[in-house]
């Protein structure tokens, strides 16, 4: 429990923490030994909204930090919840629409290779086999006779 002198906050956030919303004010919390963020309630004690402490747990004078936070935990000031949902759909649409565009402009990259590239790496997406390489390629033997030798022998029986 904090026993000495309260710090006071600074009167520029008092100001803006005014600006955006009246019904909220700010004190030091004796027991926290931190700032509190209140809300003012006719029913009953005003709640805590939103206690001032750095990251680890230590105490810290409020700042623009503290204005950001209120702002994006307010659901009726931005909208709802219906807003949030259609944010969130609008942000996956995006990425979709981005994740479309480099599929596209990937099968373009593609496309501009040589006609070897491409029968590779269409044997290698449909998994058809070896991939043919551009250099040392081997023709397969014929079996049997080869058409030339059959015109060869044509010629010797005529």
């Amino acid at each position: 429990m904090y026993k000495g002198i309260p710090p006071s906050p600074d009167p520029r956030f008092m100001r803006k923490l005014k600006e955006y919303d009246k019904k909220l004010y700010f004190e030091f919390d004796r027991v926290l030994s931190r700032f509190v963020i209140r809300r003012k309630v006719e029913i009953r004690e005003d709640p805590k909204i939103w206690i001032v402490e750095t990251e680890d747990g230590r105490f810290r004078q409020p700042d623009e930090r503290d204005i950001a936070v209120l702002y994006m935990a307010d659901l009726w000031r931005r909208g709802g919840v219906k807003h949030r949902i259609r944010v969130g759909e609008q942000k996956l649409l995006e990425y979709e629409r981005v994740q479309e565009q480099k599929m596209r402009d990937e099968l373009r990259d593609v496309t501009k290779d040589n006609k070897y590239q491409l029968r590779s790496t269409f044997r290698k997406a449909t998994n058809d086999g070896k991939a043919l390489s551009p250099y040392r390629q081997l023709l397969p033997k014929a079996k049997g006779k080869t058409y030339k030798e059959l015109v060869k022998d044509k010629r010797r029986v005529q």
